[in-house]
């Protein structure tokens, strides 16, 4: 009930702002009415959806930090550019999460058996870890982990993130 309160208040606002201005918005005012607007309204998403929306916003990151380079100043600036935590992890970092550890162990573990790729998992209600290791294939025909790409991305911009008719 509180949430329809807020929302009637909400287009009330809206309404009054726009007879205040005599019906005459900007373009830019009426481009944030519409952010304003979509971000007001109902999705109803799939888990699986949110996990594929999720997987394609990681590789895309991992495309642009292969295009631009994996300095630490590009690294943050594709951060901040896409609201994400981006960490690179080698085996037995000491900064890394429980979580990020484990990923890290079974990417070791898989890599035995040639089955290591990117993976997106659930962390909490509100985040989503998409994970890619790197491997490089030893001249004995063994396999390395040389660490792992750890990207940190918010349920709530991957949900807005996806396009519903």
């Amino acid at each position: 009930m509180p949430a329809l309160k807020i929302n009637h208040l909400f287009w009330i606002t809206v309404l009054m702002f726009c007879v205040s201005c005599e019906g005459k918005l900007s373009d830019e005012q009426r481009k944030q009415l519409r952010k304003a607007k979509k971000l007001q309204q109902i999705k109803v998403v799939t888990e699986a959806e949110i996990t594929s929306a999720a997987m394609v916003q990681g590789q895309k990151i991992l495309n642009a930090l292969e295009k631009y380079g994996k300095g630490p100043e590009k690294i943050d600036s594709i951060a901040t550019a896409t609201n994400a935590t981006i960490r690179w992890l080698r085996p037995g970092t000491k900064n890394a999460k429980v979580i990020e550890n484990q990923l890290i162990e079974a990417y070791l573990i898989s890599a035995m058996s040639g089955g290591a790729q990117e993976n997106v998992q659930k962390h909490g209600s509100d985040s989503l870890i998409y994970t890619k290791p790197v491997i490089d294939e030893m001249p004995d025909g063994s396999v390395q982990v040389n660490g792992m790409w750890s990207i940190w991305l918010s349920k709530k911009e991957i949900v807005l993130s996806i396009e519903k008719d």
